[in-house]
């Protein structure tokens, strides 16, 4: 190509770029925020660790919140949702709706927003149930058929080949005894038995007299036999099934006594309760978990908890044994058999038991059945700013294991629910913390399923856990101090008692964690705590002012006539009801949601 020909060829390739550059239109991108504007906020700018110096955050916040609890304490404490059985979907569902409508994002299982919690579910069948101390030499106790009369009576007559007669006419053992009597006479050719022939030949005179031998049977000794079905609750925490003849161990050991573990091994034991077991305690299932450990622990096959109720509160204990929900596959080897006996058992099982020539064995069908299936753990999040795969966690259980604790399960639910919410309603209005900042609703099912599995789980999956914190004691009435326990250290302490001091309040530390349902948390890394109203106890040893000096102060405004009179005018009036309507809840999902943002803003 000729130096012309290549000017002339840049020349054109010149011009047809200044084409395309003008014919780009270039506008500006207004729309896009600059990294250096301040964000428009609801709630003014606030150190994240103490937001509630800002008034009209925290009345924004406490509004808010009011109108959800206005919604879910109804239905959680006397509505459908009441009674949260293990298994139940239903409130699994509901939690979900909530989450979503916090505005938090899944933090479950594969991004989901739920974690499956595998359990054994056994309950009742319709047989009757049978527990019964018998002599070894006496053959096994048959629980009361389950099998309606009329269905026992025709079968009779059907293998007669005849029409059946109405029950009354036909009582079983009659008829089984006279089939028993007519089958030999169907073959007289093999008739060799005496007493087929004494049967057919007519009586003589030297037999007119003497006691049948052959038809009659011979009259057994009563048996020695103890019904306990009655006079206990039982319950099998291994494999819902019978079993017949299992070794008792006598006499009956008193648990203060040192267990006899050489002697304990195979057998079923009957131990005496100690005396500071009180049925109708609270604490009592944990102690009578803790008695029957022991008496596992020693070897023995089964335990019978001889007691001095009355049977009101063995009543109370049958019925929440009837259905138990056990972890699926447990590592623990359970005993076959445990029973809690009321005060009627005791003397015929001591005068039993004190027979050192007869050996003594336990029959039993507690006619129950189990089954697999399937709990959930409920998880949203609001994501971290800054550390977004390391966590706070604030945690609760959401179902009601137990039917006594049901008004404690529901505060700690709606406290905890509360405090989510305004956590959520922070950050979405504000700026997210810069750690995570996870819910995790447990299914607890009264053994801590749910907290077990998510323990394990964040251990390895997920975001991970490095504080953990749940409501303990809620706030039934103000008090001057608040109890921290559990796992944490200096800088807690520290963070805490800022929170605490922002309410005027005293941080009563104690290095035990209160709850034992939070216990799994403590095998993996991580601050495990606990947070509420302290105990009386706790309170003994504290200097605090006297409660009454606010009222003192209050007083001469109440002497004067138009200060009190605006008071009262103050008090009356029906807006001021509903404020103080939830007071103690709004007093803890406030703590709830300062310690959850002290700890989110630093992490540990």
């Amino acid at each position: 190509m000729s130096g012309s020909s290549r000017r002339e060829f840049c020349r054109g390739l010149w011009g047809l770029a200044c084409l395309g550059v003008g014919g780009c239109k270039i506008d500006p991108i207004l729309d896009i925020r600059s990294e250096d504007d301040p964000l428009p906020l609801a709630f003014p700018e606030l150190p994240p660790q103490i937001p509630d110096k800002l008034a009209d955050a925290e009345t924004t916040l406490r509004a808010l919140t009011e109108q959800l609890l206005e919604v879910e304490v109804p239905r959680l404490t006397t509505g459908d949702l009441r009674v949260r059985l293990s298994e139940d979907p239903a409130p699994v569902k509901h939690l979900v709706e909530l989450m979503r409508s916090f505005g938090l994002g899944p933090a479950g299982k594969r991004g989901g927003w739920v974690q499956p919690v595998m359990l054994d579910l056994v309950e009742p069948t319709r047989g009757a149930s049978l527990v019964a101390l018998r002599p070894a030499s006496e053959g096994p106790v048959v629980p009361p058929q389950d099998q309606p009369a009329d269905e026992v009576d025709a079968a009779a007559p059907a293998s007669e080949g005849g029409d059946a007669d109405p029950p009354s006419q036909d009582p079983p053992a009659q008829d089984q005894t006279v089939v028993a009597d007519q089958d030999p006479p169907s073959e007289p050719s093999n008739s060799s038995e005496p007493s087929n022939s004494s049967e057919a030949a007519p009586p003589g005179p030297d037999s007119a007299g003497a006691p049948p031998t052959s038809s009659d049977p011979p009259e057994q000794s009563p048996s020695r036999a103890i019904d306990l079905t009655a006079l206990g609750a039982f319950r099998q925490r291994g494999a819902a099934k019978p079993y017949v003849g299992l070794l008792v161990l006598g006499p009956v050991i008193d648990y203060k006594s040192p267990l006899p573990a050489e002697r304990l091994t195979g057998h079923v034991a009957v131990v005496r309760a100690p005396k500071e077991l009180d049925l109708a305690s609270i604490d009592a299932p944990a102690q009578i978990d803790a008695i029957m450990s022991a008496v596992r622990d020693a070897g023995a096959l089964g335990c019978l908890l001889l007691t001095t109720d009355e049977g009101e509160q063995i009543e109370r204990l049958r019925a929440s044994w009837q259905r138990q929900v056990r972890r699926a596959g447990g590592a623990e080897q359970p005993m076959l058999i445990e029973g809690v006996l009321a005060a009627a058992a005791r003397k015929p099982i001591l005068a039993a038991l004190g027979d050192d020539d007869t050996t003594w064995v336990l029959d039993l069908d507690l006619a129950m059945r189990s089954y697999e299936l399937e709990a959930n753990n409920v998880l949203g999040r609001v994501t971290g700013r800054d550390r977004p795969d390391e966590a706070v966690v604030l945690t609760c259980h959401w179902d009601t294991p137990e039917p006594e604790l049901r008004e404690l399960h529901n505060l700690r639910l709606l406290a905890t629910l509360g405090a989510f919410f305004q956590l959520a309603e922070w950050s979405r209005r504000s700026t997210p913390p810069p750690y995570s900042m996870v819910l995790v609703l447990s299914v607890d099912a009264g053994l801590a399923a749910g907290q077990s599995v998510h323990a394990a789980w964040s251990a390895n999956f997920g975001a991970q856990t490095t504080a953990l914190l749940a409501l303990d004691r809620p706030t039934i009435e103000p008090l001057p101090a608040v109890a921290l326990s559990g796992h944490y250290d200096a800088s807690i302490v520290e963070r805490a008692s800022r929170v605490v001091a922002a309410d005027g309040r005293e941080l009563v530390l104690d290095d035990q964690l209160s709850m034992p349902s939070l216990a799994p948390y403590l095998r993996y890394p991580g601050l495990v705590m606990t947070i509420g109203a302290p105990t009386p106890e706790q309170l003994e040893g504290l200097e605090l002012p006297p409660p009454s000096d606010a009222a003192d102060e209050a007083d001469p405004a109440d002497e004067t006539g138009e200060a009190g009179e605006a008071e009262t005018g103050e008090a009356d009036p029906g807006e001021d009801p509903p404020e103080d309507r939830f007071e103690g809840l709004q007093a803890d999902i406030r703590l709830l949601r300062n310690m959850m943002l002290a700890l989110a803003a630093g992490g540990r």
